[in-house]
């Protein structure tokens, strides 16, 4: 989500998308399936840079965490990167993007997540930490907000339970009225 609202919220000074970030030539090459927030609706002039929402970031500082070996293409990376670069070097912002290639497989791992840290931390001047700090791992005891772990025993609302609530206070349209026809 925060891939698309970097380019959408203007509170939102910087960016590190993650993970999914390559080209959709790169993802249409290697068949692979997408979550719908990955793949725009329209078309758009930008839909070979994935998302459309790219553009906008402009010129906010970006830096772009992909992976050698995730299953999305680290080739789509370095192509929406080289895009970006050039839309950042016309702006005359050629440093505010960059990109880090972690070793590893798809996820937020600790030498992406490092690499964020430096690059937020260059950006705003607050710390010259290059490492990530020792993390505690909470026990999943710990976390838990119900007994056992599981918020449904405690039958909780649903997401529709919601929209049925709000619904009933919209405004019936003549042509749905019920006795109308």
């Amino acid at each position: 989500m925060s891939t698309w609202l970097i380019g959408l919220e203007r509170r939102w000074t910087m960016g590190a998308p993650a993970c999914f970030v390559t080209t959709m030539r790169r993802n249409l090459e290697n068949e692979l399936p997408q979550d719908t927030e990955q793949c725009p609706r329209e078309p758009s002039p930008w839909a070979s840079i994935m998302p459309t929402s790219w553009p906008r970031w402009h010129p906010k500082p970006l830096i772009i965490l992909t992976k050698e070996r995730d299953y999305f293409d680290v080739r789509g990376g370095l192509e929406a990167y080289s895009r970006l670069k050039h839309i950042y070097t016309l702006l005359g912002k050629p440093e505010n993007v960059a990109i880090q290639i972690g070793p590893t497989e798809h996820g937020y791992s600790q030498e992406n997540r490092e690499a964020m840290y430096r690059w937020f931390n260059r950006v705003t001047g607050i710390s010259d930490a290059q490492t990530e700090p020792a993390l505690t791992i909470e026990k999943d005891e710990t976390l838990q907000c119900t007994p056992r772990g599981q918020v449904a025993d405690v039958k909780p609302r649903t997401v529709f339970s919601f929209t049925q609530e709000k619904s009933r206070f919209l405004p019936i349209s003549a042509a749905n009225q019920p006795g109308k026809s």
